[in-house]
């Protein structure tokens, strides 16, 4: 079995991503972010089907930096 791990890192100053990661009213439109990178076509279950996990993580900005 092949695991990659990807961080995507959404850039401060993004009004998008700041509306994506702002509030829980958002997370769908996060969750339909993170399956867009995955190809189109796939059935039903297409998280299960990849094997798809996500999270978000609060860290600090100077952390990141």
């Amino acid at each position: 079995m092949t695991l990659y791990l990807t961080r995507l890192t959404p850039h401060p100053a993004s009004r998008l991503a700041q509306q994506e990661l702002g509030t829980s009213t958002h997370h769908g439109s996060l969750h339909r972010r993170v399956m867009s990178l995955f190809p189109d076509g796939i059935p039903e279950q297409a998280r299960t089907h990849f094997g798809v996990l996500f999270r978000v993580e609060d860290t600090p900005a100077a952390a990141t930096s």
